[in-house]
């Protein structure tokens, strides 16, 4: 699955030390982007979690709506900081904030920024659109011939 948010949009919002601080358990001095990567992806499961009886899941948008970009990369930080990190009221904070709009999301009290499709609809089709219609006349039938010599 490809996470709402890049590790390098994670590290940019984010900054470089704590960024490293968060993944690098082996003290390398440098980000570990699995690791970032897989709580990126875990978060973006947990978001999916919420607003899929709303929104046909994964949100397949390009660009991704800000909204599901930052509440990945926070809810990220979150499932970071579990475990060797200290959790943080602040970052507990900003968790529950985004899973309380999750839960509005998925009660149509909110939107993630962009419009989607109910989970199980099919998305309407925007932008130009090409139809072709055949016409009503047969090309092929059985035991008609379109031999013009006879």
């Amino acid at each position: 699955m490809q996470p709402y948010a890049t590790a390098a949009q994670a590290i940019a919002r984010l900054s470089l030390s704590e960024a490293v601080m968060l993944t690098d358990r082996e003290c390398t001095g440098d980000v570990d982007r699995d690791r970032l990567t897989a709580a990126l992806v875990s978060a973006s499961v947990e978001i999916d979690s919420y607003i899929g009886t709303r929104y046909s899941i994964p949100v397949m948008l390009d660009p991704v709506p800000l909204t599901l970009v930052e509440a990945c990369i926070d809810m990220a930080v979150y499932k970071l900081s579990r475990g060797a990190v200290v959790l943080t009221e602040e970052v507990k904070s900003i968790y529950d904030r985004h899973v309380r709009w999750l839960k509005d999301v998925a009660a149509g009290k909110a939107s993630i920024g962009a419009p989607s499709p109910v989970a199980g609809e099919t998305p309407v089709e925007t932008g130009d659109v090409v139809l072709f219609n055949a016409g009503s006349q047969r090309i092929f039938a059985r035991g008609v011939s379109d031999d013009s010599d006879g």
